[in-house]
């Protein structure tokens, strides 16, 4: 059995991960900040240290209010008790110690950057229908941390506007009302599966996807009828029925078994409008995006062409087309690819061009050198093929954007062998989470 154990919290690592000490040594407990005395569970060895489960907060030097009652237990929220300002001290401490650990200098250095909205900021979000014990009531809501069979009820999540609580409301009602089986992982037996919804913040645009198995039928006409008389601030532009059979346990879908209204909604940042479909890759917070979009051009300087790895849905490229002649979007996802080339006519920007394929293979293809590189990759970081491929092509100016800090520094570590940074900063898009984005404009030596 898994022994409990106190550990007073020294300092933090990235993302959001407390070290500090207990009678059995050193440990390392997410979602534990310097100066709190907490009880973890478990002690496995990991990267060196013994690495616990936050059980209990024992005692804290943070006052900040904590306004959900599911704080710590759905995992989503990790430092929902801390300021803002004090989040963004840590996310900064954390992240510079990953660059000074590999000797890597910033160059001039600007800061963390970030919108002054810690609730109520993403504009998507994935529910999941179940229960929280077994046999107990149907739940719509997220995985309880550690135990990831269990589904908390969120109906309150203070990250997503009030519109999508709504919505989440009405539709949990709904199923409920019906006692509808939600489709269990494990027996691969059930219908409900995932409710996927989006809502842009600057346009107040909505969309609502239904994920279900094809074990029944849905009477979805009627479930319009009650979403569509909703009163809410922005508006509902489609809903969508998704049917999916497939075993795994994550947000997609196969086909379409009804829709209403169109299959996207459009965000507007910088100026331009920006079509997003529900599997589209899109940053999570609009008002944070346009910080980062916005500080990233002050960065760049005319040029001829300009390359934007990792494109998705277009945005950095278009934002950035009219310092240059010809920009050159490279992406895996073709449906991102085409609400890039939907986006772009929209915009009217005729300089952007976008290819579909893998960026490790495309970047070797008979393109325009550019006279910058733009990569914003997924967490993974760029492949090490991108990264050859960089240091051969070597264009003047690489423009790196990254969602961890970790792979970055990674990856930068053999970049520095031709490139030095000219300037950096970070923007907070995660707010009372333990993640931040990061920019570090590179000069080719």
């Amino acid at each position: 059995m898994a022994k409990d154990y106190e550990v007073v919290i020294e300092r933090t690592e990235f993302p959001a991960t407390g070290i500090g000490q207990s009678e059995r040594g050193e440990h390392r407990v997410p979602g534990a900040f310097p100066g709190e005395r907490v009880l973890a569970r478990g002690a496995k060895k990991k990267h060196g240290l013994l690495t616990g489960f936050l059980l209990e907060v024992l005692d804290t030097p943070y006052t900040g209010e904590t306004l959900c009652k599911d704080f710590r237990l759905c995992g989503g929220c990790v430092s929902q008790h801390l300021s803002l300002e004090k989040q963004r001290q840590i996310k900064e401490r954390e992240v510079l110690a990953l660059f000074q650990e590999k000797e890597i200098p910033l160059g001039q250095y600007k800061g963390v950057f970030g919108a002054e909205n810690k609730y109520a900021y993403r504009n998507k979000v994935d529910f999941t229908f179940g229960n929280q014990v077994k046999g107990g009531p149907l739940h719509l809501g997220f995985h309880q941390k550690a135990m990831r069979r269990n589904v908390i009820d969120t109906s309150h999540c203070l990250l997503v506007h009030q519109d999508l609580r709504t919505i989440r409301d009405v539709i949990a009602e709904y199923f409920s009302e019906r006692q509808a089986p939600f489709y269990d992982i494990y027996t691969h037996e059930g219908l409900l599966r995932f409710l996927l919804l989006r809502r842009a913040e600057f346009t107040g645009e909505i969309l609502i996807v239904l994920i279900i198995s094809s074990q029944e039928e849905v009477d979805a006409k009627e479930l319009e009828r009650r979403l569509l008389a909703l009163s809410l601030e922005g508006r509902i532009k489609g809903f969508l029925v998704g049917i999916k059979d497939s075993l795994g346990n994550f947000v997609d879908y196969e086909q379409v078994a009804y829709q209403w209204g169109e299959n996207f909604i459009e965000e507007q940042l910088c100026g331009l409008r920006f079509r997003i479909y529900p599997e589209s890759f899109f940053q999570t917070n609009s008002a944070g995006a346009q910080i980062l979009f916005e500080k990233t051009l002050s960065l760049l300087d005319d040029g001829e062409v300009l390359w934007d790895l990792y494109c998705g849905a277009g945005t950095i490229g278009q934002i950035a087309s009219k310092k240059f002649k010809k920009v050159i979007g490279i992406e895996l996802n073709e449906v991102a690819v085409e609400a890039a080339r939907q986006s772009a006519l929209r915009n009217h920007i005729v300089n952007c061009e976008y290819i579909v394929g893998d960026v490790k293979e495309a970047v070797e293809g008979n393109i325009p050198s550019p006279d910058v590189v733009v990569v914003d990759p997924p967490r993974a970081g760029l492949h090490p093929k991108v990264v050859q491929s960089l240091l051969q092509l070597l264009p003047p100016k690489i423009l790196y954007i990254s969602c961890n800090p970790k792979t970055q520094v990674r990856d930068m570590e053999q970049l520095m062998a031709s490139y030095v940074v000219e300037q950096s900063f970070m923007v907070d898009l995660y707010p009372n989470t333990g993640h931040v984005e990061t920019v570090c404009l590179l000069t080719r030596k």
